[in-house]
């Protein structure tokens, strides 16, 4: 595997935050050839063991865009994924996939596929730890529920949040 950190198609310099892809021509019937992951990173040059190495940090996860709030500021939708974290833990891991969509400034669908069927536990949990994670005030949370949420096709990934504003 062989991975590289781009800025506007070119390589970065020591230090510089870019666009992570990956190479790897081990899969002969479908090498991926400087595939963007859509995770922002940089090398830096360190010692370890007294030798030399450019280690790869990661500043920011899959690009997820803002939630936007009923008073016009805006937070990471990145809370989403804590909380999914949060409730997997809590859980074994009850949530396999999961997207939500921003309807309205305070209408939020989230879509889950979950293992078991204990909703209405998981949608309290939701609730009490979004709130907990800073998204206060009057929202309101639809709960949907899939066998499977789909990718989208152009990239194979499915994102999950979609602000419709």
């Amino acid at each position: 595997v062989f991975v590289e950190v781009l800025k506007d198609g070119q390589p970065t310099k020591n230090n510089e935050e870019g666009d992570i892809y990956v190479t790897t021509l081990n899969n002969f019937a479908m090498p991926v050839i400087r595939y963007r992951i859509g995770d922002k990173g940089r090398f830096d040059k360190t010692n370890i063991l007294e030798k030399s190495k450019e280690v790869l940090k990661i500043s920011a996860g899959r690009e997820c865009g803002e939630i936007i709030l009923e008073d016009d500021s805006k937070m990471s939708s990145a809370i989403f994924w804590r909380v999914v974290n949060i409730i997997n833990e809590k859980t074994n891991g009850a949530i396999l996939q999961f997207n939500v969509i921003q309807k309205k400034r305070n209408l939020f669908v989230i879509n889950l596929v979950v293992i078991n069927s204990d909703f209405e536990n998981i949608e309290m949990m939701f609730k009490e730890f979004l709130r907990e994670y800073g998204l206060v005030g009057d929202y309101d949370l639809v709960f949907d529920y899939y066998a499977m949420l789909s990718p989208n096709l152009p990239t194979g990934k499915l994102k999950y949040f979609i602000s419709e504003l």
